[in-house]
């Protein structure tokens, strides 16, 4: 016997004026204390991962060459310096005296001109382990379950970073920032999923403008001001990692997860303990009919939930494919442009206290902007969003372009970095609002999956973010046109293949084998899910 997907949709209607209802899952993760601790796991999650993301800006931040014996330096900018550094040592049989606003890698290992590529090795490996973590995390989560993946991923990260702190060589960092991208990568994917699966689908937009990376970066610049070395800067972060495992041992697993895995007794554990934080009076009934009727929708494919998915359901049908690479191409985009700016600041003006402070100053008060706007006014949904900040980064990004191009870039160095700020802020916003499409897009099964892909996307351009403005020693231009390029192939991209999803539930059920670009000839079109119910 067949069970029909329409019936049981039409039975369990998730609109927005059932969720008060107790016999939704949503009914029981109510704004109150849940949301709080929730909202608190985050922000140790987040300042976690954007402390380690951000790392290597300080410890890898190249030094200002002074002077070298009786050389005169001063009429000469840094990259001139560097093209002449070997004639200058030899003519004057000195070393250089090297400043900084921090003391980073470079600085400690003598890594500056074209030897800091080496630094940026140590960049790469950390991206490397991410791209590896966002992969292995999203599948090990939705087959382990997200709560102990998490645990053991934010142990080992901060475990990592204490080891790089120890660091002999260059050779220890790149290693030890290669298992720390690892973990940190596993983290990334995992507590987004964990967050939305937990919390209402009203709060998701504004928690995640609210708690973000903005005030991480401003609460992590303090940390490294603090700090004054990247050693020691590396034992604070695998300190104030402490909180983040605490709560990680003390939140219960995903009940979306607990249900999608046919893990129903454990299921109504996690929803009596959510309800008691909560102060929710509850009846088992109630409870009990939630949980069974968020199991036939998530599960209609199989009889004992137990069907594991694979990245190839993430192409199973045209709407799929088209989902995932837009969302993957924009995720890229947002980390090349981002990580590009950030990871070169030493060719930006002011130092890197200011810019990074300037960078939280704006990004904070623009998330929370977008925040209230979401929930105020109706009309300004997921797309109108993207698109406007995707748009944005290419206005900055082409003013750039064309100022360098004329010539004008030592007139306009203000302007220049204003704009570069301004590209660094954007991106937020492709970053949010990217995650969120795909929560919102992608069913129960493979939700973690296609996040995981999104994220393995935007770690790819992260890897070679540290690289990227390489591209000005032919053109100073040329990477600023290639951020306006694109960007406008990511906008085309969201304008034409997702849609809406605003005020939309999760999507619980996988597509019908009808509609799978994979079908067979044989299979009818009798609407039947793509794993047959018998």
């Amino acid at each position: 016997m067949r069970t029909n997907v329409t019936d049981i949709i039409e039975k369990f209607d998730h609109s927005d004026e059932r969720i008060n209802s107790p016999r939704t899952l949503e009914y029981y993760f109510g704004r109150g204390k849940y949301t709080i601790i929730i909202g608190l796991l985050l922000q140790c999650m987040i300042f976690n991962q954007c402390g380690n993301m951000f790392y290597m800006a300080f410890s890898g931040l190249s030094p200002t060459l002074k002077s070298c014996g009786l050389a005169n330096l001063s009429t000469m900018d840094q990259k001139e310096i560097c093209g002449k550094s070997e004639i200058i040592k030899k003519e004057y049989n000195c070393t250089f005296d090297i400043d900084g606003d921090f003391y980073s890698m470079n600085m400690e290992f003598q890594k500056f001109c074209e030897d800091k590529i080496e630094i940026k090795k140590c960049i790469s490996s950390e991206m490397v382990g991410v791209v590896i973590g966002s992969l292995v995390g999203g599948k090990l989560s939705d087959y382990f379950g997200r709560r102990k993946i998490m645990l053991i991923a934010i142990i080992f990260s901060s475990m990592s970073s204490f080891f790089v702190s120890f660091a002999r060589n260059l050779d220890d960092v790149f290693y030890g920032r290669g298992f720390l991208g690892l973990f940190n990568g596993c983290t990334m994917v995992i507590v987004i999923v964990y967050v939305i699966e937990n919390i209402q689908k009203s709060d998701r937009v504004w928690m995640f403008n609210v708690i973000t990376w903005a005030p991480n970066i401003a609460i992590f610049t303090g940390v490294a001001y603090l700090s004054h070395d990247w050693r020691d800067l590396a034992r604070k972060l695998g300190i104030l990692t402490i909180p983040a495992i605490l709560f990680c041992f003390y939140v219960p697993e995903s009940p979306k997860w607990l249900i999608q895995q046919g893990r129903l007794n454990d299921a109504k554990k996690v929803i009596k303990k959510i309800a008691k934080i909560n102060g929710i009076r509850y009846d088992m009934p109630d409870i009990l009919e939630a949980i069974n009727m968020e199991f036939n929708i998530s599960k209609l494919q199989s009889r004992n939930g137990s069907k594991k998915y694979s990245f190839y359901h993430l192409f199973y049908t045209k709407d799929f494919v088209s989902y995932i690479m837009t969302l993957s191409f924009i995720a890229f985009t947002s980390s090349t442009c981002n990580y590009g700016i950030l990871f070169n600041m030493d060719k930006m003006s002011g130092t890197i206290y200011q810019n990074m402070l300037i960078t939280a100053a704006l990004r904070y008060p623009l998330n929370i902007l977008i925040a209230i706007c979401d929930i105020k006014i109706s009309n300004i949904g997921r797309k109108a969003v993207m698109l406007t900040f995707i748009l944005l980064i290419t206005a900055c990004s082409t003013s750039i372009a064309i100022i360098l191009s004329l010539g004008k870039g030592s007139i306009m160095g203000t302007f220049i970095r204003v704009m570069q700020l301004l590209i660094i802020t954007f991106t937020s916003q492709l970053y949010t609002v990217g995650s969120i499409c795909s929560s919102e897009l992608f069913p129960t099964p493979i939700r973690n999956m296609a996040y995981a892909v999104n994220q393995l996307s935007s770690r790819l351009g992260n890897t070679i973010a540290p690289y990227f403005f390489y591209l000005s020693y032919f053109d100073e231009m040329i990477p600023y046109c290639v951020i306006s390029s694109l960007t406008l192939i990511a906008a085309g991209a969201f304008l034409f293949f997702i849609p809406e999803t605003k005020g939309h539930p999760l999507n619980e059920i996988m597509p019908m084998k009808k509609d799978s670009i994979f079908r067979k000839k044989s299979i009818k079109e009798d609407g039947v899910t793509m794993i047959d119910n018998n």
